[in-house]
């Protein structure tokens, strides 16, 4: 895997380089220190993925995604920033972002976002994902639109791209008591495939 880290952090790109030497052993990874730098190394080289620090010097907002896939529209970009989740996160998803993650994330979990993205799949903090209200045994989705706790554990599985049979096991369910819950969740959002729901959730770019 390649991966270019933007990020003028030399200990935040060092720790970054070991956790992904560590997934994969045969990675190659660039460091920019700058966002126009690493649009120019992305100009010149193929790369898997690109670990963006958002507050990085001359950078852009969320504009910088469309200038990562305005040269690239495959490389994956994972966000990884001090700046807090709840305020930024849904921006840069909505921009095209493949996940966003805290700088103050544990090695175990910014390890599951990079064996995600090297999955072209997604990552988010399932927290994210419920927002706060005075339901506490309902998340709310997009406004009017509420699931139950299991309904958006099952969700954000099925997210993870996991079977049935395997979110039974998690959950300690039954495939079928999965398949119920998963029903109902497409019937609540109006949603017929997976691709859908994670739109709903808003993981994939538009």
């Amino acid at each position: 895997m390649r991966v270019l880290i933007i990020d003028d952090h030399q200990l935040v790109y060092l720790g970054l380089k070991l956790i992904i030497a560590e997934i994969y052993p045969q990675s190659e990874v660039f460091q920019a220190l700058t966002f126009e730098e690493g649009l120019a190394l992305l100009s010149i080289q193929k790369l898997d993925l690109i670990v963006l620090d958002i507050g990085i010097p001359d950078g852009e907002n969320e504009k910088m995604i469309a200038r990562i896939n305005s040269i690239d529209n495959e490389v994956r970009i994972l966000i990884n920033t001090g700046f807090d989740e709840k305020i930024y996160a849904a921006t840069y998803l909505r921009a095209g972002a493949d996940g966003f993650i805290s700088k103050n994330a544990d090695s175990d979990t910014l390890k599951s976002a990079l064996v995600l993205m090297a999955k072209k799949k997604k990552y988010i903090n399932p927290e994210l994902l419920y927002s706060s209200n005075n339901e506490p045994n309902l998340i709310r989705i997009k406004g009017s639109v509420t699931l139950s706790p299991i309904e958006a554990r099952v969700a954000e599985l099925l997210l993870e791209g996991k079977w049935l049979k395997e979110i039974g096991a998690i959950l300690d369910i039954s495939p079928s008591t999965v398949s119920t819950h998963k029903q109902r969740i497409f019937t609540k959002l109006n949603v017929n495939n997976i691709i859908d729901l994670a739109r709903k959730f808003n993981l994939l770019k538009r």
